[in-house]
């Protein structure tokens, strides 16, 4: 039962998070603000195997720290690959609407 109650702590977490991110970025210029909120969600939002066998699907960020840093014999190859892989879209994502903004001129 604890493992549903988790996820839903750590969906709640996430949207708090980037609700949070986007209330304290208002104010930077748009370009940073764009490439840092894409950063920020993909950051938080992908999950990876964990465990000896995989069995386990944990946020691939900690996944990364726990695997990489706590674990002496940890292999953190395939939390980094899927934050590696979600920062490139996330990157292409910031591109995409900043190629958009200016597109129709900066109008909303």
């Amino acid at each position: 039962m604890e493992y549903p109650i988790g996820w839903t702590v750590y969906a709640g977490s996430v949207l708090l998070f980037i609700a949070l991110g986007f209330r304290v970025s208002k104010p930077w210029p748009p370009g940073l603000r764009r490439v840092l909120r894409c950063l920020a969600v993909a950051t938080v939002v992908p999950i990876a195997p964990a465990g000896a066998a995989g069995d386990y699907l944990v946020p691939a960020v900690i996944a990364a720290l726990f695997e990489g840093v706590l674990q002496k014999s940890g292999d953190a190859t395939a939390a980094l690959q899927i934050l590696g892989i979600s920062w490139g879209l996330a990157l292409c994502v910031a591109a995409f609407l900043a190629f958009r903004e200016e597109r129709r001129g900066g109008r909303a």
